[in-house]
């Protein structure tokens, strides 16, 4: 599982860049795949990040595993306009940002569903596929209505002056606005520190992408 960060306002020339990283990175999947079977047929295990030790691994099992992490960043944080953690390393953003009051715990607001204004998921799921794949769509005056609230549902701080901490916690998609992000991360701290005391390295990047995000109209959250 994982947290997929966005900035709210994507140029379509970045959008454009998205979805070719993403076609490039799968058509090399096949390749990373078959480098780990032949090491596998010499007696090297393939390296699983999530499971194993660098330390320990044999140095062309790491180079495998390089290479396929490049090709999917470049897919995952291309333009500088998004950014992807897991689930543990968002918990210790949360953690982080608010030890240093970045961030203030929130409870998420009630959210409106397409039923309550007359309309239907359906055709929410019908903007939303339109939206992503910039085909025209005209919404009817009661998803129109649903949506106003929606999107104001979504970016309300619930009471917060710095980051609301609701945003980091799933549900819903939220958008981090621009004002939360602009005060919270003058509070945020330049390096952050794992449970064992080492430095995130994901950390500075992250913050990067933060700061970016809060002039393209904040931060999508999913």
């Amino acid at each position: 599982m994982a947290f997929s960060f966005q900035w709210v306002d994507v140029p379509d020339e970045v959008r454009d860049a998205h979805d070719d990283a993403y076609h490039a990175a799968l058509a090399a999947t096949p390749g990373f795949d078959q480098r780990d079977a032949d090491l596998a047929a010499h007696g090297i295990n393939p390296f699983d990040p999530l499971a194993d030790d660098p330390a320990t691994a044999h140095p062309d099992a790491l180079a495998v595993a390089a290479d396929r992490r490049a090709a999917w960043d470049a897919y995952l944080r291309t333009g500088g306009a998004y950014f992807q953690l897991n689930n543990t390393a968002t918990q210790l953003a949360y953690d982080r940002l608010r030890q240093a009051g970045a961030l203030a715990p929130t409870p998420p607001p009630a959210m409106p569903y397409p039923a309550d204004y007359g309309t239907s998921s359906e055709e929410w799921d019908a903007y939303q596929d339109a939206v992503e794949t910039r085909e025209p769509f005209t919404p009817s005056s009661q998803l129109r209505a649903f949506l106003r609230d929606y999107r104001a549902a979504a970016a309300d701080p619930c009471g917060a002056s710095v980051i609301a901490g609701h945003k980091l916690e799933g549900l819903h998609e939220w958008v981090i606005t621009p004002a939360e992000l602009r005060a919270g991360l003058r509070r945020a701290p330049e390096v952050a520190r794992d449970g064992l005391g080492e430095p995130v390295a994901w950390w500075v990047p992250w913050l990067e992408f933060l700061r970016r995000s809060a002039a393209h109209g904040g931060t999508v959250v999913r």
